[in-house]
């Protein structure tokens, strides 16, 4: 009698299974992503010194020693041998100094603080405008969705590349001469110079960036708008907004930050070649790709002008897309319960 009590004991539990969060998962698999940890680990590195460049630097960015222009240390020479028949040695600068006195770490360090601007509004001007689009296209559907989508198909038959240097060329002739004060082309110019010439580069990012967010909105909000969730929802009086905002978007919003963590080396890369170009920030405001623009007439002379601030830029990407491959793989659900 007492076996077969224990026996219907063991039968009336419940197995008790360990409840998981999706978020959870997802951090515990990125954690175990190494070429993640390492791309993350250098992007903190890279925000530590986006907010004490001040401190990291050695001088004032813009600050010009003519006597000690094209000084070099010791190291740089060793390294890059034929330049010891131009370059003057020195202890001074650690990275050596350009072709105007200008302390090349320095300039490096607060060329940190323009990139890492970039990638940080660049995916969230892209993320409110694109995202926001394509809920509305994708939730609405019908002709709405199919105007919509065509504007988009519009905007996608201009090269992107070509598209912001024609805005940024706009931008620069239309705003930066003289304005009478209190005037929109005024108050820009003045925004626009108080940012070193950023305010322009991020217009222009963010009225080219959006397209592609959109559509990958859009096709998510397909996929998951005749759900039973969103039909519970329905039947119990939600109003459209609601439900786009409050239900369908915490399920898309996983795809969407991958998407956006992978663009960002683009919008990093749109700002270089702008500031290589002469369409980027003002001088003397420091941007990679203005210094990459300035070493480039010298680089059969002093090749580090070049090399030093391009491998800044190509460590930046390439941290920006190892967490975004990480993120890409955390997120998939069909990985969940793999490791």
């Amino acid at each position: 009698m007492a076996t077969a009590q224990a026996t219907h004991k063991s039968v009336a539990m419940p197995t008790m299974r360990k409840e998981t969060n999706l978020w959870i998962d997802s951090l515990r698999r990125l954690v175990h992503n190494r070429a993640a940890v390492v791309g993350g680990i250098i992007l903190l590195a890279l925000l530590f010194v986006f907010i004490f460049a001040d401190l990291v630097a050695i001088q004032p960015y813009d600050r010009q020693v003519p006597q000690d222009n094209n000084k070099m240390p010791a190291w740089l020479i060793a390294l890059f041998p034929s330049t010891s028949n131009y370059a003057k040695v020195t202890s001074k600068y650690p990275m050596g100094a350009d072709d105007l006195g200008r302390d090349l770490w320095s300039r490096v360090i607060y060329g940190t603080r323009i990139s890492l601007s970039v990638a940080l509004v660049g995916p969230l001007l892209a993320f409110l405008i694109g995202t926001t689009y394509g809920l509305i296209s994708g939730f609405i559907g019908g002709r709405v969705d199919d105007v919509m989508m065509r504007i988009v198909d519009v905007m996608y038959a201009f090269p992107t590349l070509l598209l912001i240097i024609i805005m940024m060329a706009f931008f620069r002739s239309s705003f930066s001469g003289i304005a009478e004060e209190g005037t929109l082309a005024y108050t820009l110019n003045g925004i626009d110079s108080a940012t070193g010439g950023m305010l322009f580069i991020f217009i222009g990012i963010g009225l080219t960036s959006w397209m592609g967010n959109a559509r990958l909105t859009r096709g998510q909000v397909l996929s998951v708008r005749e759900k039973e969730f969103v039909e519970a929802a329905r039947s119990i009086g939600s109003g459209n907004r609601r439900i786009m905002f409050q239900h369908i978007f915490p399920n898309i919003i996983g795809p969407i930050i991958v998407y956006e963590t992978l663009a960002i080396p683009g919008y990093i890369a749109f700002e270089a070649f702008l500031s290589f170009i002469g369409l980027g920030v003002n001088p003397p405001t420091p941007s990679w790709g203005i210094m990459i623009a300035d070493g480039a007439r010298n680089i059969r002379t002093y090749p580090h002008l070049v090399l030093l601030p391009a491998l800044a830029l190509a460590v930046t990407m390439f941290a920006f897309n190892f967490l975004g491959d990480g993120m890409r793989d955390a997120l998939d659900p069909r990985m969940r319960g793999t490791q």
